[in-house]
């Protein structure tokens, strides 16, 4: 029903207006947890007149409180991510599954080892990300050979695709010592430099805690599309509305897993630069499929240098903003503290 937030006898009134058209044996509840106060009032009215059941969410606890009598029982929990799509996402659909083994390749112990090589040399990769993502991102399959050195480690990588497929990594080290990892079907390899290693990183590090029961459903490029009618036009346009806030047909997510209470969308960022629409668009994201309880993490492979973004996540509601060295003990506190696990 739409309702003026801010007069409880409009509130009321359509309500029982509502109520009216129903069987009269129905059973009715009223969900009084959101809202302004004034919403409230005018529902819990509308609820004494009909002697409904009201009842409030304290997420805080993970209770439902009937408010006729104050007893309380525990909420259940949603232990699948096509769920929250479901109860949040009108309209969507999940496009691809985003399951960790839809790529075979990545439980190959040389690539998991180059991932977290990856991980210790992340500052010196990122000298690799611009000209990666201007000129091969896009274009799998196409051969490149690039270099960079890191002056500071004075470390130097090498990263190339041969005839279309055979990918190589080359590190020398100061000591002289050089590592190789050499894969001989990757055409999609300029992608995975330029940031999609950092998303198999988290989601190695994420294993344990889902393997321990604490993430309950977790995926990796997990994909929501837009449902199209046989005209080719999104029903209630709600398809518009999505892309004109995304800024694409489907939307793509990083990470994603639920603890069984609330839905976690981590935002995944290589490089140096963070901007503050990365703050503002996942703040819009978490709310929209993870609902008023969804959890959205900014998560950067190195620590943020911008006032202007860290302010931007500190006045978010529903985005955590974590990077550098210490980014992933941080991510487990904010599990474990959610979850009020010991």
């Amino acid at each position: 029903l739409t309702v003026d937030p801010f007069d409880p006898e409009n509130v009321r009134t359509k309500i029982l207006n509502q109520i009216a058209k129903m069987p009269a044996d129905i059973r009715i509840g009223f969900n009084l947890t959101g809202g302004t106060k004034l919403m409230y009032a005018g529902a819990l009215a509308a609820c004494r007149k009909v002697n409904a059941t009201p009842y409030y969410f304290n997420s805080r606890n993970s209770q439902v409180v009937c408010l006729n009598d104050f007893t309380t029982f525990a909420t259940k929990e949603i232990s699948s991510i096509e769920t929250f799509i479901k109860l949040n996402g009108n309209n969507l659909h999940i496009s691809k599954l985003g399951n960790w083994a839809d790529i075979p390749e990545r439980d190959n112990p040389n690539r998991v080892a180059l991932t977290k090589k990856l991980w210790a040399l992340r500052s010196v990769i990122s000298g690799l990300y611009k000209e990666l993502a201007d000129n091969y991102n896009d274009k799998p399959g196409h051969d490149f050979k690039l270099s960079h050195r890191d002056k500071r480690s004075n470390t130097q990588i090498s990263v190339s695709l041969k005839e279309g497929h055979k990918a190589e990594v080359v590190i020398k080290r100061r000591d002289g010592k050089e590592h190789a990892y050499r894969f001989q079907n990757w055409p999609d390899f300029a992608r995975y430099l330029s940031g999609g290693w950092f998303e198999e990183y988290t989601f190695l590090k994420l294993k344990p805690l889902a393997e321990a029961g604490v993430i309950q459903d977790m995926r990796i490029g997990l994909e929501i599309a837009f449902k199209k009618d046989a005209a080719g036009n999104s029903s209630s346009g709600i398809g518009d509305q999505l892309s004109s806030l995304f800024g694409n047909i489907y939307q793509e997510l990083d990470i994603t897993f639920t603890d069984g209470r609330s839905l976690y969308v981590i935002e995944c960022k290589a490089g140096w630069t963070v901007k503050g629409e990365y703050v503002r668009k996942l703040e819009s994201i978490t709310r929209y499929f993870g609902g008023i309880e969804g959890i959205g993490i900014l998560a950067c492979c190195l620590p943020p240098k911008s006032a202007v973004v860290k302010q931007k996540a500190s006045e978010a509601r529903n985005v955590q903003l974590l990077g550098g060295k210490h980014l992933f003990d941080e991510l487990e506190a904010l599990l474990f503290s959610k979850g009020g696990r010991k």
